[in-house]
């Protein structure tokens, strides 16, 4: 388990503080605590792909705290990312989740 020290991202002229913990967990999760953003990612994530979905869940947590489409496009972001690496143990337990995102999508991401 490692942990970065405390920095800031600043999205939508709000500053937050950023905590990443990279520690042995499937996917990347997010959880906005006032004005922190904690962070836990599995030890073996690309730090582009962190500087990509950081941003992108900062904002939608701030916008629509406790949201289920969020959690489900962390986990999908990180598993297309195993995918590319040829790394996902079952490509097919994203089906369900990839359909889900769609159906929002055509929502208008509700």
């Amino acid at each position: 388990m490692s942990e970065t020290p405390p920095a800031t991202i600043t999205i939508d002229g709000v500053t937050l503080s950023l905590m990443i913990e990279r520690k042995r967990v499937k996917n990347i999760n997010a959880r906005l605590r006032g004005t922190t953003l904690a962070v836990s990612a599995p030890l073996h994530t690309p730090q582009a792909t962190l500087d990509q979905v950081i941003p992108d869940l900062a904002r939608r947590l701030e916008q629509q705290p406790g949201d289920a489409l969020s959690a489900a496009l962390i986990e999908q972001i990180y598993d297309s990312a195993l995918l590319l690496e040829g790394l996902h143990p079952n490509p097919a337990s994203m089906v369900e989740r990839i359909q889900k995102l769609m159906e929002a999508a055509a929502r208008g991401g509700a």
